[in-house]
């Protein structure tokens, strides 16, 4: 068992980890090579909305915490799209479950916080998860611009992120029923459904 000083110190070591490894534009440093200590590059949607959840669950210095999670949604949001009647995350013509899901998470988690971002991207992004939704309850794994929903298996990890991102997403216009109004939220009971 670890002694929770040990612990809290860990917490914070890797709290500077990541804010050190944030670059002013807000794109992660995903890995440095350890014999030349460069940087890998690439872009990873998933790995950026991890990140930015971690920083949001676990981040002691409030100040750095703010910073860190505003500029890494910031950058995430820059690029959402207008597909259909929705907005998804992603590049290209393709758009994927877990790439809106995954960073929808991040962020309604980091609003928990009262982490200041905008808002107005919310409604369009909530409504493309459950515009991904089957019937049945399931997903579809994607949606293309020009052929609207991909069909095929649900992705593995897409499904439990597009659940968990709606149950944030209920939650919050729970707390904030007003403001969810006014963002053009999906209602609470429209959540629930989903």
């Amino acid at each position: 068992e670890v002694p929770l000083e040990r612990r809290d110190e860990a917490l914070k070591l890797a709290e500077k980890h990541i804010a050190d490894a944030q670059r002013s534009d807000g794109f992660f440093r995903y890995r440095l090579d350890p014999h030349t200590g460069r940087e890998h590059s690439g872009w990873s949607l998933p790995r950026q909305a991890g990140t930015t959840l971690v920083v949001c669950e676990l981040g002691q210095d409030e100040e750095q915490t703010e910073r860190v999670a505003s500029r890494s949604i910031d950058l995430m949001l820059r690029d959402a799209k207008a597909v259909g009647d929705f907005l998804a995350l992603g590049s290209g013509h393709r758009f994927n479950l877990g790439e809106t899901a995954l960073p929808l998470i991040a962020i309604y988690s980091c609003l928990e916080r009262g982490i200041q971002i905008d808002r107005q991207k919310l409604a369009g992004l909530t409504r493309f998860v459950i515009g991904l939704q089957r019937d049945s309850g399931g997903f579809h794994p994607a949606y293309a611009i020009g052929t609207g929903i991909i069909e095929g298996p649900e992705p593995l990890y897409a499904g439990g992120q597009a659940v968990f991102a709606l149950t944030l997403a209920e939650r919050f216009v729970a707390q904030s029923p007003e403001e969810a109004e006014r963002l053009g939220l999906p209602s609470r009971e429209e959540l629930f459904e989903a």
